[in-house]
């Protein structure tokens, strides 16, 4: 298992821009630079809540 974070959360998945771009973060190529072009998944594996606000 991962090394987790606050208890129960994991960085399950990171999509990071490839190019490197500075002029167009429209990494997936469908003509928009928006939030799926990156992201950075957290995970609860936890069995409770996990307040993450403020972090």
């Amino acid at each position: 298992m991962p090394d987790e974070l606050l208890g129960g959360i994991i960085i399950n998945e990171i999509l990071v821009d490839p190019s490197g771009s500075t002029a167009n973060f429209d990494t997936d190529g469908n003509g928009t630079a928006d939030a799926t072009d990156e992201y950075v998944e957290l995970r609860n594996v936890s069995d409770t809540a996990i307040d993450i606000s403020g972090v």
